[in-house]
């Protein structure tokens, strides 16, 4: 019969320790679902400022693109100015859906425009400066003869 209480107590006392066992494995899943869901919600927050940190930078850069518009034209570089503003428009297109870059496109469009007229102007510039020049040597040449 004493045997028999003993191993009750033996039961028991597994018994318990299943009982933690089975508590301590029931809080380590759920600590580790929580941590697992932390993970990949920080992952996924992490892409989204990744994605956010592009799409700044290329802002910046468009911004910066026409500063730098601005010194191709003073320069007189009109075929670089135009290169870089078509490029410039095609990346205005892809986020146009942000305001600001919505506002730079308006503002590169202006930009294109006073480009051509300012290319206009160094053309026809150009073309009275070079007619002036053959038209002076060929007059003085007739008036010699």
């Amino acid at each position: 019969f004493f045997r028999i209480l003993e191993i009750q107590e033996e039961l028991k006392s597994t018994l318990k320790i299943c009982q933690v066992g089975r508590s301590h494995l029931f809080l380590a899943k759920h600590q580790f679902t929580t941590a697992s869901l932390g993970i990949l919600a920080n992952y996924r927050k992490r892409q989204v400022v990744q994605g956010l940190l592009y799409y700044l930078q290329t802002i910046k850069t468009l911004q910066r693109t026409d500063e730098r518009l601005q010194e191709l034209l003073s320069e007189g570089d009109y075929p670089s100015a135009i290169r870089l503003l078509l490029e410039c428009q095609n990346a205005a297109a892809t986020y146009k859906h942000f305001t600001c870059v919505a506002a730079l496109s308006g503002k590169l469009q202006d930009t294109l425009e006073m480009a051509e007229e300012q290319l206009d102007q160094a053309l026809s510039q150009e073309c009275h400066q070079g007619l002036f020049n053959t038209m002076i040597p060929a007059l003085s040449w007739e008036v010699m003869t």
